[in-house]
C-alpha cells in the first residue's frame, strides 16, 4: 500500500473481526524505520447485532492507550458503522473505595488522583455498586487530585460495601494526547465482552504513517 504522509489515509483493513470472542486481533504492524498515528478504526461490514460486544484498541501490550472500552451495543447488522477514537481532553482514574457508613444527613470523601486534571476541569464519577440513594458528586480540587462525595439525605444511616470508584474528567480545550507508535509495534483490536451470539465486522485502521 502507498501510505499517505500528508493526511489521514486508510493504514490497513481487516476483515471479519470476531465481535463475539474475547480476543485481540492484529490490524498493523508498524514499519521499521516509521511512527504510527493512529485517528480512528471503522467498524463496519456487520454480520449480525453486535449487542453485548465492549472492544478498545492500543498496541497489543496496552491494548487501551489508544481507546479505552466502547460498547457497541448501538450497532446491527442494518448498514450500522462506527468510529473508535479517543475522546477529546479526556482524562481517567480510578481507586479502592470503603466509604462506610454514612449517618443522615452526613458525608464520606474520597480522593482519586488523575494525573493532568486541573482546577476548573469539569469532573463525573461512578461507583462499582448501588449507591442506595445517596448522591456522589465529584470535582477538581487540586492539580491531579480529583475528591468524590458520597451524601446521604435519605432520612437513614446507609453502610455500602467496598467497590471501586472511577472518575473522568473532561477540558474541551485541552487536546487528546495521541500515542506516537514505534516501528515494530502491532496496533491490536481487543474485544473485552463478547456480543453474546456470532457477530463479526471489517475494521479499518485510519492514521497517518511518517518517518521516525
Amino acid at each position: 500500500m502507498d501510505f499517505n504522509e500528508e493526511g489521514i489515509s486508510r493504514i490497513a483493513t481487516v476483515g471479519s473481526v470476531d465481535l463475539n470472542s474475547v480476543a485481540s486481533t492484529n490490524l498493523f504492524t508498524v514499519p521499521d524505520g516509521k511512527k504510527l498515528l493512529v485517528d480512528s478504526l471503522v467498524l463496519r461490514n456487520l454480520s449480525a447485532d453486535a449487542a453485548n460486544a465492549v472492544a478498545q484498541a492500543g498496541q497489543s501490550g496496552d491494548k487501551d492507550d489508544f481507546c479505552g472500552p466502547k460498547t457497541l451495543s448501538n450497532l446491527s447488522a442494518a448498514g450500522k458503522a462506527t468510529e473508535l477514537r479517543p475522546v477529546l481532553g479526556r482524562l481517567t482514574g480510578s481507586d479502592t473505595w470503603d466509604p462506610g457508613s454514612i449517618a443522615d444527613g452526613g458525608e464520606e470523601a474520597k480522593e482519586v488522583t488523575v494525573t493532568g486534571a486541573a482546577l476548573g476541569d469539569f469532573a463525573r464519577a461512578s461507583f462499582s455498586n448501588d449507591v442506595s440513594d445517596l448522591v456522589l458528586d465529584a470535582q477538581v480540587t487540586a492539580a491531579n487530585t480529583v475528591t468524590c462525595i458520597l451524601a446521604n439525605n435519605t432520612g437513614g444511616a446507609i453502610d455500602l460495601a467496598s467497590g471501586t470508584i472511577k472518575v473522568e474528567v473532561f477540558n474541551l480545550d485541552r487536546p487528546a494526547a495521541i500515542v506516537e507508535y514505534a516501528g515494530g509495534t502491532v496496533f491490536v483490536i481487543d474485544v473485552t465482552t463478547a456480543a453474546g451470539s456470532a457477530c463479526t465486522c471489517s475494521v479499518d485502521l485510519m492514521g497517518r504513517l511518517v518517518d521516525a
